[in-house]
Formats: structure tokens, C-alpha cells, sequence
């Protein structure tokens, strides 16, 4: 199980639900993150996480836990 955070500091923090580490960062953002939606999409290996944000900064991103685009 995974826990997501965004907030005032323009990241995006997965974490570990079950030990609290922290398992990947996706920064990109230059304003404060309002809103995140998961969502897994399905690819050849298998379905793969990705995460729209929402951010102050009039931009949403699409990430897949290593990278992101904006999609605006």
C-alpha cells in the first residue's frame, strides 16, 4: 500500500504505507500542490502508477513516479 503527499513545498512524496520510507520524489511543480489523483495505467509489464497533481502554479502534471509532463 502506498500513501502520496503533496504540499507547500512543490513536491510529490510516495510513500510506503506499511514502513514509512520514502520510496520516490517527482518534483516539477513551482507552486504549492492542491490536488493529486492516482491512478494505475495499464502498459506490457503491467499496470503502472501515475499521479496527476494540481498545483498553484496553473499547471497539472502527469507522473509516473520517475518523471513528469505537463499537460495542460
Amino acid at each position: 500500500m502506498l500513501v502520496i503527499t503533496g504540499g507547500k513545498d512543490c513536491t510529490i512524496i510516495v510513500w510506503n504505507a506499511e514502513d514509512g520510507t520514502r520510496m520516490s520524489t517527482l518534483d516539477g511543480h513551482t507552486g504549492l500542490i492542491r490536488c493529486l489523483l492516482p491512478f494505475y495505467l495499464e502498459q506490457d509489464s503491467g499496470p503502472a502508477l501515475q499521479i496527476a497533481s494540481g498545483s498553484m502554479d496553473s499547471t497539472v502534471k502527469v507522473s509516473a513516479r520517475s518523471k513528469s509532463t505537463v499537460v495542460n
